[in-house]
């Protein structure tokens, strides 16, 4: 439910910023970016109780080369409105062990089904510099945006005695995105730029399916905001203009 009402917001906002638009002036270019992404997160996610210390978790991912669409919409003051579908991930992992595989009746003692769904959005008014120089070869912008996303998690588990649990996080970040772009001909350029991400907020919820927990208490929302979160982002894009 959380996800649909998300997707209807960002196509609601979408269209009602195409119909704004309409009366702008009617350049348009697409893009197709290719995303180098760096990310590290850190968070105290319990209290241990015995030791008096607390519990952390850490991550740290790196995601190479994945492709992102984008459609901008040039204004009459010579400035763009930018849509980007930044990224759209859906994975699943089954994990088993068994014991005595080769049986007739092998005895599953370990395993775990998890599905991930991942959706992500950017709106950036990019700002052109030096619009006297628009039609040279190398020509910058500076880009200010919001990054909004959703993500879904349910871990699944083999055996009866363990839990089944999901996480649901809903948030954005907001950048100052520096561009570089060169052109190639009258319609095809390159944009080479980096979000440099200064603030984010998220809303996180843990939902752990225990019978021995009243159905009222088996979810928990936390909410979390980041000066400079440690996110990077290289992207490379090739564009035409329509």
């Amino acid at each position: 439910m959380k996800f649909i009402t998300f997707a209807q917001t960002l196509i609601l906002v979408t269209l009602f910023s195409f119909s704004s638009f309409s009366q702008d002036d009617k350049s348009i270019n697409l893009k197709l970016y290719s995303n180098f992404e760096w990310r590290s997160t850190y968070q105290i996610v319990d209290f241990d109780t015995t030791n008096n210390v607390p519990i952390s978790e850490s991550n740290h991912i790196t995601d190479l080369g994945y492709f992102s669409p984008a459609v901008a919409f040039k204004t009459a003051n010579g400035n763009y409105h930018e849509f980007e579908l930044s990224k759209l991930q859906f994975n699943r992992r089954d994990e088993l062990t068994l014991l005595d595989p080769n049986s007739t009746f092998p005895q599953v003692v370990d395993g775990e089904r998890t599905t991930n769904l991942f959706i992500a959005m950017r709106y950036e008014y990019d700002l052109s510099l030096f619009k006297q120089r628009e039609n040279k070869k190398l020509s910058t912008s500076i880009g200010f945006g919001a990054r909004p996303y959703y993500s879904n998690s349910v871990f699944n588990p083999r055996l009866s005695n363990e839990i089944l649990s999901s996480e649901s996080i809903v948030g954005s970040l907001f950048s100052i995105t520096p561009h570089l772009k060169c052109q190639l001909g009258e319609r095809w350029f390159l944009d080479l730029n980096i979000p440099i991400n200064f603030a984010g907020v998220k809303l996180s919820s843990v939902r752990v399916e225990d019978p021995t927990i009243p159905v009222a208490q088996r979810s928990i929302s936390t909410i979390h905001a980041d000066i400079l979160p440690k996110e990077y982002l290289v992207r490379f894009g090739v564009g035409l203009k329509l």
